[in-house]
């Protein structure tokens, strides 16, 4: 059972720890609840809307790289059919669409860049290594947060 939160007017269900530190900003609250639960980081509240979507439309940025670095889902849509990228816009919350679209274009890039590494049954970029630890150096490389620990997909 979600708890009511008021937040700007409008009326939404609190249903998870990570839920309400993307609704309120908390970003330490949000780090808490991804290393010590294993809450399904992509949930919906009542209104279809993730933890990312939520930390988008509020504009907190801190949680939304917390989320992105976690892996969060990109393209899930809330019940208006939005993605985070879409609610950070609507909301004027550029830099936060702006980092959702960098973590995409990140994304797409190691996809193909894996894609292409086990087609030619090589290891990553054709330099012999293994595709995991190109991936952990590319986690590694690519963080957009300070100290956020980087899912690879």
């Amino acid at each position: 059972r979600g708890t009511m939160a008021a937040e700007d007017g409008c009326q939404q269900f609190a249903t998870s720890a990570l839920m309400k530190a993307a609704i309120h900003g908390d970003a330490r609250l949000a780090s808490t609840s991804l290393e010590a639960s294993a809450e399904n980081i992509d949930s919906v509240d009542a209104s279809g809307r993730t933890a990312l979507i939520l930390a988008a439309m509020h504009g907190h940025m801190d949680v939304a790289a917390l989320l992105l670095s976690a892996g969060a889902e990109l393209d899930a849509e809330d019940g208006d059919s939005k993605t985070a990228e879409a609610c950070a816009r609507d909301a004027g919350h550029g830099p936060i669409a702006d980092a959702i679209l960098k973590e995409r274009t990140r994304r797409a890039q190691m996809y193909e860049a894996i894609k292409g590494a086990a087609l030619k049954g090589r290891g990553a970029q054709g330099r012999g290594e293994s595709v995991p630890s190109w991936l952990a150096a590319m986690a590694n490389t690519s963080a957009g947060t300070s100290g956020a620990r980087e899912s690879p997909f």
